[in-house]
């Protein structure tokens, strides 16, 4: 019986190393590049917000908090604000994180009334 690292090593022996070529952009669809690709810098330079909702600290929802006065409106594109305790910031999909959150709440999660967001139970 071979080990992982045996069988790894033999399926690698097997494939045959193709010679470089330069091959245009538009007839890449199919291929497989052979080198590894490092990016200079993380793309976007911040941490991005996947989803719309509301960007809050997960300590005031761990501690029982359930409603949240909305600070501010975080557009994408928008600098990151900074989060206050015990509030929220509305988020949009693509914005930066702002400071202060580690949570994101979806928008279909949450209501809203009188610019207070409201977690549903569930």
């Amino acid at each position: 019986m071979l080990t992982t690292a045996a069988a790894r090593d033999a399926i690698l022996a097997a494939i045959p190393e193709l010679p470089p070529t330069s091959t245009p952009l538009i007839d890449c669809i199919g291929r497989v590049l052979r080198q590894t690709v490092i990016a200079e810098r993380d793309q976007p330079p911040f941490d991005r917000v996947m989803m719309d909702g509301i960007a809050l600290k997960h300590a005031d929802f761990d501690a029982g908090q359930r409603e949240f006065p909305v600070q501010a409106m975080q557009a994408a594109g928008d600098v990151a604000l900074t989060l206050g305790d015990g509030q929220c910031i509305e988020i949009m999909t693509g914005a930066s994180l702002p400071g202060n959150a580690d949570c994101i709440i979806p928008v279909e999660r949450i209501s809203m009334a009188e610019s207070v967001a409201a977690i549903e139970a569930g």
